[in-house]
């Protein structure tokens, strides 16, 4: 008797966070549009570098090698500062890698003087790199401070007249805050911390809802309002979930494996908490905003159906 041939099980389908196409284990999340606006302009500042170096040893008349070594410590501060941001480590960090840089460079070019045949101006080389470097880390700067700006202008800005044929504005709005949630739940129970992909599934807010809602568009005003008051629902009730404990949120198991985050072993500590202490991003604002904002609108929508 030849034994049951089992048709073969399908693998389960990955996270797109916990493979990718070279096979390494897991990769990076995605970055935040903040975070993608700091990468860009370092690597412009990379390129600039690369372009710059050739010329000023021309219109200095210095050998190459001088110029490079003179300004290595300016190469370094942006190489450190754009691994960070790849990281997501906050760019006030990068204030403190300029200055530690700067110090060994110090030491590390009146070194080099010890065996270049042409020795550097170590102070100039220095002072160059150092006045450089913080345009370069300002700029990126001011790029990330348009995050802040825009939370204080969000918070300050009075609420406008609710108007029901606008419905679609209101909800892209939600879509918006909740997208910035998602990308801080991604980051933070990523798999390289040992978050998997059932943990992450059960915080975001599904693109499914808005992509459901946008079906919409050439539906009476009516209609529109009673599915964004579900939509609305839907998403009030996700981001409850944020206020509750992690361990009445996550399984046991699935605890045990988080690493590389600050929180309570024992899981006592709210989502939203957690969330907060390990980005970079305003998730306060964000989960405030976001709560106030279904509030505000499913009132609006139940005045207006009665």
């Amino acid at each position: 008797m030849q034994p049951a041939q089992h048709a073969p099980q399908q693998p389960a389908e990955q996270h797109p966070e916990d493979a990718d196409p070279l096979g390494n284990a897991h990769r990076r999340p995605d970055l935040s549009p903040e975070e993608r606006r700091v990468t860009s302009l370092l690597i412009v500042a990379l390129i600039a570098f690369l372009v710059c170096v050739p010329i000023i040893a021309v219109l200095s008349e210095s050998p190459l090698v001088n110029v490079l070594v003179g300004l290595l410590p300016l190469f370094a501060t942006i190489i450190i500062d754009l691994s960070l941001a790849l990281r997501h480590y906050k760019v006030i960090l990068f204030w403190l890698v300029l200055a530690v840089v700067h110090v060994i460079g110090l030491g590390v070019i009146w070194l080099s003087n010890l065996i270049l045949a042409v020795p550097v101006n170590v102070s100039g080389s220095v002072s160059t790199s150092t006045v450089l470097a913080v345009v370069v880390t300002i700029i990126v700067m001011l790029a990330d401070a348009k995050r802040v700006r825009t939370s204080i202008r969000d918070e300050r800005a009075p609420a406008a007249e609710f108007k029901p044929e606008k419905i679609d504005e209101y909800v892209h709005a939600i879509e918006d805050k909740a997208k910035a949630l998602n990308f801080v739940i991604g980051r933070v129970y990523r798999a390289s911390n040992g978050g998997t992909a059932k943990m992450r599934e059960r915080l975001r807010i599904p693109s499914d809802w808005y992509n459901e809602f946008n079906t919409l568009s050439g539906v009476d005003v009516i209609t529109q309002l009673e599915k964004a008051s579900v939509l609305l629902r839907k998403i009030r009730d996700r981001l409850a979930l944020y206020t509750q404990r992690e361990r009445d949120v996550f399984s046991h198991a699935e605890l045990g494996g988080l690493k590389h985050i600050m929180r309570n072993k024992d899981g006592d500590d709210r989502v939203v908490d957690v969330l907060k202490a390990n980005d970079r991003d305003p998730v306060e604002h964000y989960y405030v905003s976001a709560m106030d904002f279904c509030d505000r609108i499913l009132g609006e929508i139940e005045e207006k159906k009665s």
